[in-house]
């Protein structure tokens, strides 16, 4: 929308009369095409950006039962031993 205002404001001031008219309609809509397009593609890049950290989600979970299990594992260890 940022560009599509001055984009409009240009085309208002150059063009006069009714064909003209028509025209500028049919470049708001395809400005708003392009808009939407460009909203549906930044939606399209932060799916991208998630999808890798969900992947890594299963990994972390069983790093940290491997450290769980290795602390514990530790800790008995280092428990004094009953005679």
């Amino acid at each position: 929308m940022k560009l599509a205002l001055p984009l409009i404001v240009l085309l208002l001031s150059a063009c006069s009369g009714p064909d003209n008219t028509e025209k500028l309609i049919q470049l708001e809509k395809r400005i708003e095409k392009l808009e939407s397009i460009n909203s549906s593609i930044s939606k399209i890049e932060n799916i991208q950006q998630t999808i890798p950290l969900l992947e890594a989600i299963p990994i972390t979970f069983s790093r940290i039962d491997n450290l769980e299990k290795e602390l514990s594992n530790l800790k008995e260890s280092n428990l004094p031993r009953k005679n």
